[in-house]
């Protein structure tokens, strides 16, 4: 950053955190190496949960508290490999506490009607989140009324994001509840509601990053085997699920941006057919049929339809025991 002068008669000058003369590591092998490990295992754990739910989470958080604690334990690392964290940052930067509260309960009714809701609370105290900061290129020592000008323009100024604890509790609460019929007939309806909140000091600037919609909504109907059902046309082990996903709204907050990511309703459609010999089953699916585009995350790709096929073999180590009891 060089030296700036807007003119006036000061002559205070300001100089970068890092001298251009310092010659900080910031490409190190150690770097490289967790860097790509945590890329493997996080973008793994993240690619599955949206495949499996049609919903992910930020990982920049536990991933940048992991990499410093264990730049820690391995060796004195640069302020550069810290994520450009400032040392009197790091050194109020502490563990978070969190204190949990979990109530559920579950019954049956005439052994066809299942019911089962949970609520959950819980209270962090030094949450771990990020805040938002704001760099003019010019510094207010230099002269303030250009560098007040430069913080409301995006074009002449830095947004940096830097870890650190909340000041003041953060609470999350949440319930979900669920209902299960089984129907004469064999088959399966059920479905499910979940609602989720988060809460903060409107005085703490701090960003949690929750990213979780506030509410969440299916329906499914299932059966395993249409060959049970009466007048049965001839679809023996045969088996189908229909399931109708909704979810409501959320603002999206995380370094690369924060916006509004819309509401979703998709449907996912799965045909079953069950062999005997060996025992076993394949599945044929489309999740999102109506291919609805739609993203899970603020300025991430749009998601349509996904397709997939499997087959599963059963009970193989005891169908392996039967045949030895035989011999």
């Amino acid at each position: 950053m060089a030296e700036e002068n807007s003119g006036t008669n000061s002559e205070t000058k300001f100089k970068t955190y890092i001298s251009p003369k310092d010659f900080i590591p910031e490409f190190t092998l150690k770097a490289i190496i967790l860097g790509a490990v945590f890329g493997i295992i996080f973008g793994a754990a993240t690619v599955y949960l949206g495949l499996k739910v049609g919903l992910t989470v930020s990982a920049s958080i536990p991933i940048a508290v992991l990499a410093i604690s264990i730049f820690s334990k391995i060796g004195k690392s640069t302020i550069l490999e810290n994520n450009i964290v400032k040392e009197d940052v790091l050194s109020s930067f502490v563990p978070e506490q969190v204190f949990s509260l979990e109530v559920g309960y579950k019954t049956k009714f005439i052994n066809k009607i299942f019911f089962d809701a949970v609520f959950y609370s819980s209270t962090y105290r030094n949450f771990i989140g990020l805040v938002e900061v704001i760099k003019p290129r010019t510094s207010p020592t230099v002269d303030m009324f250009t560098s007040a000008n430069q913080v409301n323009n995006s074009t002449q100024r830095e947004q940096l994001y830097i870890y650190t604890n909340s000041k003041e509790a953060v609470s999350i609460q949440g319930i979900s509840t669920g209902v299960k019929y089984i129907a004469p007939v064999g088959a399966i309806i059920s479905g499910n509601f979940t609602w989720s909140n988060i809460s903060t000091a409107v005085d703490d600037p701090i960003i949690p990053g929750f990213n979780t919609p506030k509410y969440k909504f299916n329906i499914s109907i299932a059966n395993r085997r249409l060959d049970k059902l009466e007048n049965n046309p001839g679809f023996k082990n045969l088996g189908f699920n229909v399931t109708w996903r909704w979810q409501s709204e959320v603002y999206w907050q995380s370094p690369f941006g924060n916006g509004w990511i819309d509401p979703v309703s998709t449907w996912d459609i799965q045909l079953s057919y069950r062999f005997h010999k060996p025992e076993s089953i394949l599945k044929f699916g489309i999740t999102n049929f109506f291919n609805v585009s739609h993203t899970t995350s603020f300025g991430g790709a749009q998601i349509g339809s996904f397709y997939y096929l499997s087959y599963t073999v059963e009970n193989i180590l005891r169908n392996a025991k039967k045949r030895k009891k035989k011999k």
